[in-house]
């Protein structure tokens, strides 16, 4: 699944630190291929990152849709 709504996914306090770095690179690396297939955010029902939260932020800063899949 696909989405623009980014106001809907909540990060966990579980997540790992942010890396500004990290973040830098998945972004040049979408400018270039997109959000790549295969490799969505994983999210529970309640939208909670499991994994993903540098895709993510990546994806919103260049306002490109987030691949998401959501973990049962």
């Amino acid at each position: 699944m696909k989405t623009k709504n980014y106001s809907k996914f909540v990060f966990s306090k579980e997540n790992r630190e942010i890396k500004t770095k990290t973040v830098l690179a998945i972004k040049e690396s979408m400018t270039r291929f997109g959000f790549i297939t295969g490799r969505p955010v994983l999210i529970t029902k309640e939208w909670l990152i499991v994994d993903g939260q540098h895709r993510f932020l990546a994806a919103k800063d260049l306002g490109i849709e987030v691949e998401f899949e959501i973990l049962e």
